[in-house]
């Protein structure tokens, strides 16, 4: 299963504003945290 629509979107604009990491509540089981360019944190 691929990441998405909605966190590829998240994951962009955290990108494109250099944000050092993306606090999501996604469980860690999920493909957002798969994701390498930036720090992907689950609270």
């Amino acid at each position: 299963m691929g990441l998405a629509a909605m966190d590829a979107f998240h994951v962009a604009a955290a990108l494109w504003l250099k944000a050092s990491e993306l606090i999501t509540i996604e469980k860690i089981t999920k493909p957002i945290h798969k994701v390498t360019a930036i720090k992907i944190i689950s609270i």
